[in-house]
């Protein structure tokens, strides 16, 4: 993955922004392109050529697209959990002398500011979450750090001045960091093509995002030409947000691409032996010269009706000391399966992605041994949690600084992220843990042990009322 850096003083213009959109279409644009095309299905094979005559199939194995659909369903799955446990709210009276003292240096304060944290804020945002769609979002960005190594969204707001972010497309995203060890985010550039249905002319646009204000340009002439007066966005940051894929920017089947076109390649040669089999030529001996040239009429040749006579009553009539053999090309079939067999097995290894529908994965295995098949996905996925979490604690932390504009200090710190992989719970194995430790654990974590969509305060109302309404579940002692 390419970074940019720039020293922070460095002023941004125009030529300077098309330069590095010039250097990321040279240099990173190619990389991601071909990430997707083996994502969607065109590999290396569908461009192969073979001699005229010939079979020449193209078997096309879309693992990128398995290895990602796995990563990104074990991963995100499950919904994420937002959950804060700090105080409702902290006024400048609680705050008390540190606040006072603030206002002190800042001058009179006409109001007392607001810190909303705990409840308050996870209501709000989960509002937030919900308007956006936040966890169709989060899948659609696990998907694209899974191809491209990284993913982008933009935090925008509407024309109903509601708090918005969207995926956006990383293959359009140039980022630029200062070139401290803070690596702050500087500058987002986003860019596209409009092609004009009518006349098919192709204009190119482009956006600078600041930590201020957004400015759009349109390419012309071989220059960046603003497009109106720059716009303030009000985010406070600069609102193009990355998820990384991991600290490395990879993409998760990037390291075994070779492989992947090593099978491709190894199964079309497998369906070319078959057809070149089908295809085998059919040598008599001993029987005699066959002119297969056509008479003067045109007429099918004397070799011709011969053999279409053979084919016909199935009868071959061989003289003595001929013979007839089908001419084929040995296959050693074998050592293709095992070829095969090995490459499919360095693919799962090195993507550390499992392959599910192999007959001996979770046949009769207790959940200690999925979890150990399960060990290079599970590696994989914390990894994408870490740089995952990053990436929504900046969203939050935008979402915030929208917020505070209203007069409220909101401090995105409280809320606390809960990331659950998407696996086949084994009831019987829990409850029978439960069962035997259940008076060592308090209720609360027993809950928390249990694969459900619930907490334990949830429950415990749902029980208060139940119990209110005079239903109960009998005891084996009761029945």
């Amino acid at each position: 993955m390419l970074t940019y850096r720039m020293n922070r003083d460095t002023p941004m213009t125009p030529q300077r922004m098309g330069a590095y959109i010039a250097d990321f279409k040279t240099k990173e644009l190619p990389r991601m392109r071909k990430l997707y095309d083996y994502y969607v299905g065109r590999q290396k094979i569908t461009r192969r050529t073979g001699p005229e005559g010939k079979p020449n199939n193209k078997a096309v194995h879309p693992y990128g697209n398995y290895i990602t659909d796995i990563n990104v369903g074990y991963f995100l799955g499950e919904a994420i959990a937002y959950s804060s446990s700090a105080p409702e709210e902290a006024d400048e009276a609680k705050n008390g002398t540190l606040q006072r003292a603030a206002a002190a240096v800042r001058g009179a304060l006409k109001k007392a500011i607001t810190i909303v944290t705990g409840k308050g804020l996870l209501d709000t945002l989960q509002e937030i979450n919900k308007y956006n769609d936040e966890a169709a979002g989060n899948a659609e960005l696990g998907t694209d750090a899974s191809i491209f190594g990284i993913a982008d969204e933009l935090v925008y707001i509407d024309k109903d001045s509601e708090i918005r972010f969207t995926p956006v497309d990383p293959r359009g995203i140039v980022l630029i960091f200062d070139d401290t060890v803070e690596s702050e985010l500087l500058y987002g550039i986003r860019f596209w093509e409009n092609v004009d249905i009518l006349t098919k002319a192709h204009t190119e646009y482009a956006v600078l995002y600041s930590d201020i204000e957004c400015q759009t340009y349109r390419h012309a002439g071989g220059l960046w030409v603003a497009e109106g007066e720059p716009v303030e966005h009000h985010i406070g940051a600069v609102p193009i947000n990355p998820y990384y894929n991991n600290r490395m920017g990879l993409g998760d089947y990037e390291q075994i691409l070779s492989l992947i076109d090593a099978y491709d390649s190894t199964q079309s040669d497998s369906i070319n032996d078959v057809e070149a089999f089908a295809d085998a030529y059919l040598a008599l001996i001993g029987m005699g010269d066959i002119s297969f040239e056509p008479d003067e009429e045109n007429k099918p040749s004397e070799g011709e009706q011969q053999i279409r006579a053979m084919k016909n009553n199935r009868v071959l009539l061989i003289p003595e000391g001929g013979d007839a053999k089908w001419v084929v090309k040995t296959v050693n079939d074998t050592q293709q399966e095992n070829l095969k067999t090995r490459l499919a097995a360095d693919i799962h290894k090195f993507s550390k992605t499992p392959a599910l529908t192999d007959q001996d994965f979770a046949a009769n295995a207790s959940g200690v041994a999925i979890k150990y098949k399960l060990m290079g996905l599970e590696t994989v996925a914390a990894k994408k949690e870490r740089a995952f979490r990053k990436g929504l604690q900046r969203r939050i932390e935008l979402i915030c600084n929208v917020l505070s504009i209203k007069g409220r200090k909101y401090r995105y710190t409280d809320i606390a992220m809960t990331f659950k992989r998407n696996i086949p719970a084994n009831f019987t194995e829990i409850a029978d843990v439960l069962n035997k430790v259940g008076g060592l654990l308090s209720k609360e974590t027993q809950v928390g042990l249990l694969p459900v969509e619930t907490t334990y305060a949830e429950e415990r109302e749902r029980i208060k009322a139940e119990a209110e309404d005079g239903y109960s579940v009998p005891t084996a002692d009761e029945e």
